[in-house]
């Protein structure tokens, strides 16, 4: 202000150099444990340790899906390789044939009949050359270069051989179970998500408590004296306790609900 006041308002008059005040109020029930502004605190806490299990179940599904490419794209060259084999047997089969109709062992439609089989054949391997190109262009979202590169993999890279399978060991397997189980983000995300409800549950039963507040207050006028009496100057202390209970609490008690039925969701 201006400094000046009606005489009305004396009460708001301060020595002239002004005055200094502190106060304090702290909450004994309703706002004590925990509040509004302390729970999105805690809630922001919690988001920020669930990017970690999110990032791990994506890294998991990259993982599966390129392994699903992958044996895809052997299984295609394997089909390759069979339609490939049987179109050298129908062909190697058409000479041999012709052969036995010249000397009269077999009649013509021999060769006519194995010739639509090597037609047949050739368009089957077309077909799984064709599947192998489309897996391999599939594998190549997965397999890349050092710089990042998608490299599109060559059938010359494709397994001779497969190893013959062998029985797991079930000691092992049990063991390699439960650790997966216990490393699986999925869960650590459900348990996150589970504090988080708490949180908000603890909240919102923090909220159906009564108001009651302890404050304190320290006044000091400094400078020369705005009235001839001097009743600026002394020090002030003030010590309040304030008490509200609100007569509905409707609000608190719904999120109670909400919070309790998401809870056993989880």
């Amino acid at each position: 202000g201006r400094g000046l006041f009606e005489p009305w308002y004396g009460e708001r008059e301060t020595d002239k150099s002004g005055e200094f005040k502190l106060g304090i109020t702290a909450p004994l029930l309703r706002g004590r444990a925990i509040d509004k502004r302390r729970a999105d605190v805690l809630k922001s806490q919690v988001a920020l340790r669930a990017v970690e299990p999110a990032i791990q179940t994506q890294i998991i599904d990259f993982v599966r899906n390129g392994s699903h490419a992958y044996w895809e794209w052997v299984a295609a060259g394997q089909s390759y390789r069979v339609a490939q084999t049987l179109l050298d047997i129908a062909v190697d089969r058409d000479e041999g044939i012709r052969k036995r109709v010249e000397r009269g062992y077999l009649a013509e439609i021999e060769v006519v009949d194995n010739q639509r089989l090597i037609v047949s054949r050739r368009a089957k391997l077309i077909q799984a050359d064709r599947k192998l190109q489309q897996s391999a262009i599939k594998l190549s979202l997965w397999l890349r270069s050092a710089d990042g590169v998608p490299r599109v993999p060559v059938p010359g890279l494709l397994p001779q051989s497969f190893h013959p399978p062998e029985l797991p060991d079930v000691v092992v397997l049990d063991n390699a179970i439960s650790i997966a189980l216990r490393m699986r983000p999925e869960l650590l995300e459900i348990s996150l998500a589970a504090q988080e409800v708490e949180i908000e549950l603890a909240n919102s039963r923090n909220q159906m408590l009564p108001g009651l507040s302890v404050g304190l207050v320290a006044s000091k006028d400094i400078g020369p004296r705005a009235s001839p009496k001097g009743d600026k100057r002394p020090f002030e202390l003030e010590a309040a306790v304030l008490a509200d209970v609100p007569l509905q609490r409707r609000y608190a008690s719904g999120s109670i609900q909400v919070a309790q039925g998401k809870l056993a969701q989880l």
